[in-house]
């Protein structure tokens, strides 16, 4: 009786130290698979993970925190990087929410635009990641001279206005109003004979859509819904 008693106290420690020790060996593992799925490569990224027994036991992770500062890849570069997302599913990786922003981005596109933020600031569970994106005002204005331009419309004396841009297009100024269509960023389609102008909008394979655009002299404002299913699996 005295051996039985004594084999439940040693499984009954055994069973305290693994409910310990569990979370503290699945950090660091969790650290470097985050690192290893970067875009940045071996740039150096922080990362802090949360894990606790319970949560482990549940098959998921309580919170993963990443940042970094002048970040770079192929065709993206980041001043600063600051992201938490929680209750994040050790098999399907998704997660019940994610906070956080980038600074300073640049992305090169596939066929060589450049678009620039100030910030995109991200909030959402991975089913509906929300991104929104603070464009400065010169960027802005080259993107809708670019868009312009590339529809034989060749554009002069551009003014970012409250809802869209005042230009001199054929030596006509009038103001081209902006906004969300088809999942991109469209300039209206009155002077083009009636069919909007894409002024920039996701590649083929890209993951996020355009939902929402508001324009000030400030700059442009652009919200997005990011489908993260596919990426995540």
């Amino acid at each position: 009786m005295r051996s039985f008693i004594a084999w439940l106290v040693l499984l009954a420690a055994l069973g305290a130290a693994a409910w310990v020790l569990a979370p503290m060996a699945a950090r660091p593992l969790i650290a470097d698979a985050v690192r290893a799925v970067s875009p940045f490569g071996t740039e150096p990224l922080e990362v802090d993970v949360e894990v606790s027994a319970p949560g482990l036991l549940r098959g998921a992770i309580d919170s993963i925190h990443v940042t970094g500062t002048n970040l770079s890849s192929e065709r993206l570069r980041v001043g600063r990087l600051d992201m938490t997302a929680r209750e994040v599913g050790v098999i399907d990786h998704s997660f019940a929410s994610m906070t956080g922003s980038l600074d300073a981005v640049m992305l090169l596109r596939g066929d060589g635009t450049l678009l620039q933020a100030r910030q995109v600031h991200v909030e959402g569970p991975s089913d509906e990641l929300e991104a929104t994106t603070d464009v400065p005002p010169a960027a802005s204005l080259q993107l809708v001279r670019d868009a312009l331009e590339g529809a034989g419309l060749p554009a002069g004396n551009l003014a970012l206005v409250d809802g869209g841009v005042r230009v001199t297009i054929l030596g006509q100024r009038t103001v081209v109003a902006l906004g969300a269509a088809n999942g991109a960023v469209t300039a209206a389609g009155s002077i083009a004979g009636g069919g909007s102008i894409v002024v920039f909008g996701p590649e083929p394979g890209d993951p996020w859509r355009i939902t929402g655009v508001s324009v000030s002299p400030n700059g442009m404002r652009v919200q997005a819904r990011i489908e993260l299913a596919g990426l995540l699996r």
